[in-house]
C-alpha cells in the first residue's frame, strides 16, 4: 500500500474515488490516508489495529466505520474467505471430521447457482488485482523509461 500512495498517479485516483474499503492498515499508511482523504483521527481508530470485517468505506464525502462478520461454519465463508490457510485446513480434513451440512443459518440456504455466481465474482476479484498489479508494473516501467530518455537527451545534448 505504501508504494501505492507513493505514486502521484495513484493518490490522484485515490482522491478521486467515490467508493473505498480500507481495512486495517500499517502506521504509514493510515498517516498517508488520513492527510489524502482527510480522515479524523476517531476514523482511524476503525482500521488500526482491528480484526478482520472492521474497516471504513468512503462513498463520496463520508466516511463510514462497519464491522461484517460473518459466522466461520457457512458455506458463504467458505467460498469468500481470503485466508489461504482456512482453505487448505478445510481441504485437509479427513470426510469423517467434517461436520455433517446443517442449515446453520440463511447463508446455507444458498442454491448452487448462487455458489456458483459467488465463486465467479471472487475469481473476477482475483482477476481485477492481478490486472491491478501489471498496470502498476507497466507505470513504473513507463517510468523507468521516460528517465532513461531524459536521461540518455541530457548526455546527447552534453555532448554536442
Amino acid at each position: 500500500m505504501l508504494d501505492l500512495l507513493q505514486s502521484h498517479t495513484a493518490r490522484t485516483m485515490l482522491s478521486n474515488s467515490e467508493f473505498i474499503v480500507m481495512l486495517n492498515q500499517a502506521a504509514t499508511n493510515r498517516i498517508e490516508l488520513a492527510r489524502l482523504l482527510n480522515i479524523s483521527d476517531l476514523q482511524l481508530s476503525y482500521i488500526t489495529n482491528v480484526d478482520a470485517g472492521h474497516g471504513l468505506i468512503k462513498v463520496g464525502s463520508s466516511i463510514v466505520p462497519f464491522e461484517n462478520k460473518s459466522p466461520k461454519n457457512t458455506k458463504l465463508y467458505k467460498l469468500m474467505t481470503t485466508k489461504p490457510g482456512e482453505r487448505l485446513e478445510e481441504l485437509r480434513k479427513p470426510a469423517s471430521a467434517k461436520p455433517p451440512e446443517a442449515l446453520t443459518d440463511e447463508f446455507d440456504m444458498l442454491s448452487n447457482q448462487e455458489l456458483r455466481i459467488l465463486e465467479m465474482i471472487r475469481e473476477v476479484g482475483k482477476i481485477r488485482y492481478a490486472v491491478s498489479q501489471a498496470q502498476d508494473s507497466v507505470t513504473a516501467s513507463s517510468v523507468r523509461i521516460q528517465n532513461f530518455v531524459r536521461f540518455r537527451k541530457r548526455q546527447l545534448a552534453e555532448k554536442s
